[in-house]
């Protein structure tokens, strides 16, 4: 919770905690970075995307790829495909990332994240060979994916997932069987780079 970083903040320093590890989302290390930087203290996320968290460095270390980095390699790979975008309208990360796509890739299709034509829609625009990528968090990206491999042709798809999806423990656990599509992407940092 917000209330929680600053207090969380204080009791490391306090107790000399050399580094403070797991600001899961960006808001977390967006929040903590003020308080991080003012303390002269270190923090590691796993996944925080957000690119405005570099303002923080050296106070604030990702393992994922920023936004912006990210996206850029992305619009790069996506140039010469044929690229569905699913996306979720209720989630700032996603909408970020499908703005950018949106700005930079005229060639993409969008297919929200949620709608009950969602298989339908999939069925009407997905063809032999389609990049299918995914601007959404692990979890709620099961059951599409799922809805995927129930069409014929899901082993000429690739699909490509945010840098949120590194942290497999989602799909582990719904027992995501990536090896039936011909291709699953997660760029991570040190592909982008």
């Amino acid at each position: 919770s917000r209330a929680f970083i600053p207090d969380g903040i204080k009791w490391a320093k306090k107790n000399q905690c050399s580094i403070i590890v797991g600001l899961i989302t960006s808001r977390d290390a967006l929040l903590a970075g003020p308080y991080l930087k003012t303390g002269k203290m270190l923090a590691f996320s796993s996944t925080a995307t957000n690119s405005s968290i570099s303002n923080f460095f050296p106070h604030i270390l990702s393992a994922s790829t920023s936004t912006k980095s990210y996206s850029k390699y992305l619009l790069k790979y996506m140039r010469k495909k044929k690229v569905i975008v699913v996306y979720n309208s209720m989630n700032i990360y996603s909408l970020h990332f499908k703005e950018i796509i949106e700005n930079n890739n005229t060639n993409a299709r969008f297919i929200k994240l949620g709608s009950d034509l969602l298989i339908e829609k999939i069925k009407r625009h997905i063809h032999q060979g389609y990049t299918v990528v995914y601007t959404t968090y692990p979890l709620e990206s099961i059951p599409s994916l799922v809805q995927l491999l129930d069409l014929p042709f899901h082993n000429t798809l690739s699909v490509i997932g945010t840098p949120s999806w590194m942290e497999t423990h989602s799909f582990s656990k719904q027992k995501m069987n990536f090896s039936l599509f011909k291709e699953v992407k997660i760029y991570s940092p040190w592909d982008v780079y």
